[in-house]
């Protein structure tokens, strides 16, 4: 009795040799590393350009700025 050999379809993959190689990195983290990277240098020129003035204070006055310490610190030492 000879042993017939499988299909095709039903061979087994050969062994792979290990060599410690590990596959790259995906394509697709590569592309979003890059559109990541892009966003972030293009709202650090937006920043820059329009002088660094970002954030909920721009909109409002010095005397807004400095009634609301005044009042956060007195709240804070309490009222005499």
């Amino acid at each position: 009795m000879t042993k017939e050999p499988p299909p095709d379809g039903d061979r087994p993959a050969p062994p792979r040799p290990e060599t410690g190689v590990r596959p790259g990195v995906p394509r697709w983290v590569k592309t979003l590393g890059i559109v990541v990277a892009a966003l972030l240098l293009l709202a650090l020129i937006v920043m820059l350009a329009s002088g660094g003035q970002h954030g909920p204070d721009r909109h409002r006055g010095v005397s807004h700025a400095a009634a609301g310490a005044a009042v956060g610190l007195t709240l804070l030492m309490g009222t005499p």
